[in-house]
């Protein structure tokens, strides 16, 4: 298994003057399908159809559930955020075939711990990184990115990132095929 050092990671992060964080549980993780992939969390829970256990955004306006199409879920919310926004990962694993990007300011990706909320990009067939940021004031945590085909997560051109309890992980075997980094 090829995974990030925390050494590593914290002399980065000490460096650029970023904070890590580490969190998370063993809770099992709802089927896929058990609700809708997207959840307003001003609604009531009553207006979420067959509600499973909960998934508490917090103050975050946008909760974003694993789907059959993950990859169409979580682009869209990061290409329709504002500025300033929160998008909260409810815990699951979400399957992504291709790389992810954004280039709105001030926006949150969080998640419900490391070990609960997983970005996979096993079989990622598209783009040179899991999840691409060219805007500042990006903020990203308490989540998982695995098994990307480049580098994990990778911010060109931006101040003012913060990244904490986030976990980068390539789950396989030590490989030249994994990508190579898990920061950049």
């Amino acid at each position: 298994m090829k995974s990030v050092s925390l050494g590593f990671v914290l002399a980065l992060c000490a460096g650029s003057g970023m904070g890590l964080l580490g969190c998370g549980d063993d809770e099992a993780e709802a089927p896929p399908d058990a609700r809708p992939a997207v959840v307003d969390a001003a609604l009531p829970d009553a207006a979420v159809p067959d509600a499973a256990p909960p998934c508490d955004p917090g103050d975050v306006k946008l909760a974003i559930e694993p789907s059959a199409d993950d990859y169409e879920t979580i682009q869209n919310a990061l290409i329709a955020a504002s500025p300033g926004q929160a998008i909260y990962f409810c815990p699951g694993t979400y399957h992504l075939t291709r790389g992810l990007s954004l280039d709105v300011e001030n926006v949150t990706l969080r998640g419900a711990g490391a070990d609960r909320t997983v970005l996979s990009f096993d079989g990622q067939t598209e783009g040179a990184q899991g999840l691409y940021v060219t805007a500042d004031g990006f903020v990203m945590e308490d989540m998982a990115v695995e098994d990307t085909a480049g580098d994990a997560v990778k911010i060109e051109g931006a101040t003012g990132v913060t990244i904490r309890g986030v976990r980068v992980e390539w789950t396989g075997e030590v490989s030249e095929e994994n990508g190579a980094y898990g920061l950049y």
